[in-house]
């Protein structure tokens, strides 16, 4: 069962990628993040690039790491600038970092 729902997903982020390519009119993928290091993904997305011409850019599965510690990093840095944020803010995915 985890596998065709590993497969579902991989599908779903491959067709959203080839569209996000064709809507955007961009020729290159960058893919990062720990996602990046699935083997079914990386599969996949090399077999959309040869058959749609775009430039897939992965780095080798170690450099593939999680986000996580990024955004971490960036909220230290923040902290330590003084910013503070009150416990009532308002999710905005969009807030810069």
């Amino acid at each position: 069962m985890a596998a065709s729902v590993q497969t579902a997903i991989v599908d779903v982020l491959v067709r959203k990628s080839r569209r996000a390519l064709v809507r955007e009119g961009l020729r290159d993928l960058v893919v990062c993040g720990g996602v990046a290091a699935n083997r079914g993904l990386r599969r996949a997305l090399a077999a959309a690039a040869a058959e749609d011409g775009f430039n897939l850019f992965i780095p080798p599965p170690k450099r593939c790491t999680d986000n996580a510690a990024m955004i971490a990093a960036a909220g230290t840095a923040a902290l330590l600038r003084g910013a503070r944020a009150p416990l009532d803010l308002a999710v905005d995915p969009g807030l810069p970092l």
